[in-house]
């Protein structure tokens, strides 16, 4: 929805209690203050209410007689701090912005969010043919259309299909892409496959890419890669995906089986169609296609950098009583 009302050549008039919605969505505000006021302002709601803050901190500190304004000094100014939680007013309304407990946004947080480690995201591109909305549903098409399979038009003739291992540094090719996976039906083996996909979002360094997420589970009913049904289900890690759209809508190049946290699920850790295969207990027979396993030069290098580490710390603990 924010996105949409960023890339809407219109007006839109928002009414909400979110003021984190609030925040991303709109750039001026009515505020009804009251007794059939109505004041406009041209700004966000952070904004805002951090000028209203500032206002009731003016107020507070004049109204304190001269003779105590000294030693108030330091509990308005606390109060103002309190108060203060990235521009929203420490309220129960911050559950809605979702600032709650110990977690609560302070004043500090300001330069957290802007150190520049962080990536500004827009959800504006100038050097893109398509809006992010535009995109996101170029992306859901190709999808629905079952990866672009059930209408290989979506796909443009330069399609590339890279994988963790399957398709190599180079791709595989649109033809042959339809080829190898369009003569296999992942359904019938689980007929209540449930790719979950989910978090699309623009890649704020290449405007023409949407990433998104898959969390697959299924059930093993029907006949998968050689091997009878099993009922044994799978649940697969969170694994990134992405599609690469060009100038005319179609679909350049698709990523996908990207494991983000092998520690999830049940199937060793592993994405694509290697992780239901292994979940059955009938796991491809080569290496790629089973859980990580230490290599014995990486074991070795490991056991001597904590060998060398050992070495280090003798050595400082002998200096050190010298």
């Amino acid at each position: 929805l924010e996105a949409y009302i960023a890339d809407f050549k219109g007006s839109v008039v928002v009414v909400s209690h979110d003021l984190y919605f609030l925040e991303k969505a709109v750039d001026s505000l009515l505020v009804f203050e009251g007794d059939g006021i109505v004041k406009g302002y041209g700004g966000s709601m952070r904004e805002y209410l951090a000028m209203k803050d500032s206002e009731e901190e003016q107020a507070s500190t004049a109204s304190i007689p001269t003779s105590s304004a000294s030693a108030s000094a330091s509990a308005t100014s606390s109060e103002v701090a309190s108060k203060l939680v990235g521009g929203f007013p420490a309220s129960t309304s911050l559950v809605e912005a979702g600032f709650t407990g110990k977690n609560m946004m302070t004043e500090a947080d300001r330069e957290i969010i802007g150190d520049p480690m962080f990536v500004t995201e827009s959800v504006n591109y100038p050097d893109s043919p398509f809006s992010t909305a535009e995109m996101i549903l170029i992306t859901k098409r190709f999808l629905v259309k079952n990866q672009g399979i059930d209408q290989p038009d979506l796909l443009s003739e330069d399609f590339k299909f890279m994988g963790p291992v399957v398709g190599g540094s180079e791709g595989l090719s649109k033809s042959t892409f339809l080829e190898a996976v369009g003569g296999f039906d992942i359904k019938k083996a689980f007929p209540d496959l449930d790719p979950g996909f989910h978090h699309f979002r623009v890649d704020p360094f290449a405007p023409d890419r949407v990433f998104f997420t898959s969390k697959a589970t299924g059930t093993h009913l029907g006949p998968f890669l050689g091997n009878a049904p099993t009922g044994k289900s799978f649940e697969t890690p969170p694994q990134a995906c992405s599609v690469t759209i060009d100038a005319d809508g179609k679909v350049k190049k698709y990523t996908i089986g990207h494991v983000m946290d092998r520690s999830v699920g049940n199937t060793g850790g592993l994405g694509g169609i290697f992780g239901p295969a292994y979940a059955i207990g009938k796991p491809l027979p080569f290496p790629e296609a089973r859980p990580y396993k230490m290599s014995k030069r990486y074991m070795f290098f490991n056991k001597l950098g904590q060998f060398l580490s050992y070495l280090k710390k003798r050595k400082e603990a002998a200096g050190a009583s010298a």
